[in-house]
C-alpha cells in the first residue's frame, strides 16, 4: 500500500497523484494534517504497518513526525514510516 501523508486535504498536487493511482488501481490511503489532529486516520497502526509498502510526504514529513512521535501507542509506526527513504 501507498501511504501518502499530506500537509492539507486541499492540496491540488497530491489530488492530482491521487487521480492517476486511482487510474492505476493502485493501493492507497492518504492521511492529511487535519486527519491527525482530529485523530481521523481510518485504520489501525498495526495496519498501516503490516500493509504500507510505499510512503510520500508530501510537505509533511515534520508534521507526522511532531504529530505521532510523543505518543506510545503510534511509536512502532512511527519508527517504521522513518526507515523509508524520502
Amino acid at each position: 500500500m501507498i501511504l501518502i501523508f499530506s500537509t492539507a486535504s486541499n492540496d491540488e498536487t497530491t489530488n492530482r497523484i491521487m487521480d492517476w493511482l486511482y487510474h492505476f488501481e493502485a493501493n492507497f490511503l492518504r492521511i492529511n494534517g487535519e486527519d491527525i489532529f482530529d485523530q481521523m486516520i481510518p485504520i489501525s497502526n498495526q495496519e498501516l504497518i503490516d500493509k504500507t509498502n510505499v510512503v510520500w510526504f508530501r510537505r509533511s514529513k515534520n508534521l507526522v513526525n511532531h504529530m505521532l512521535k510523543f505518543t506510545n501507542s503510534n511509536r512502532e509506526f512511527v519508527e517504521k514510516i522513518n526507515t523509508f527513504n524520502i
